[in-house]
């Protein structure tokens, strides 16, 4: 919009491979080259940081309803809340996982062939179950 000034923040060190916007809860996640991923407010505020992964993270998207989000790496995938708190870590075994898809309702993601029931919806101390 005219007038509104361009903002600029060093998120990670390295380059930034992913990065997903919701509009429901108007935060923003980002993955890098060093190995983590981070939770932004609008105004550039960091939230979380994750602790470094084994592996450069190469997936993250939110889910539509906007309480969780799935990030996916070589030989991994967690679902998380909108706070950073990990529902679930599961090890996969083929390889890195590029891309993470949510269904509409928010329940179920799709990877890289294979699809995860996070059973996320029923509360934040429910844990994420294989399909």
């Amino acid at each position: 919009q005219p007038g509104q000034r361009e903002m600029n923040w060093k998120a990670h060190d390295g380059a930034i491979l992913k990065l997903s916007w919701n509009s429901l809860n108007n935060l923003i996640i980002s993955a890098g080259e060093d190995c983590r991923f981070k939770i932004w407010d609008l105004y550039g505020r960091q939230l979380f940081t994750s602790s470094p992964f084994d592996y450069v993270v190469t997936s993250i998207n939110w889910a539509p309803n906007g309480e969780y989000f799935a990030v996916g790496a070589f030989g991994m995938l967690k679902l998380c809340d909108k706070s950073g708190w990990t529902h679930s870590h599961q090890k996969t075994d083929y390889g890195s996982i590029m891309d993470v898809k949510w269904s509409p309702d928010s329940r179920q993601t799709g990877q890289t062939g294979q699809t995860v029931c996070p059973g996320l919806h029923d509360g934040p101390h429910q844990g994420a179950q294989a399909c």
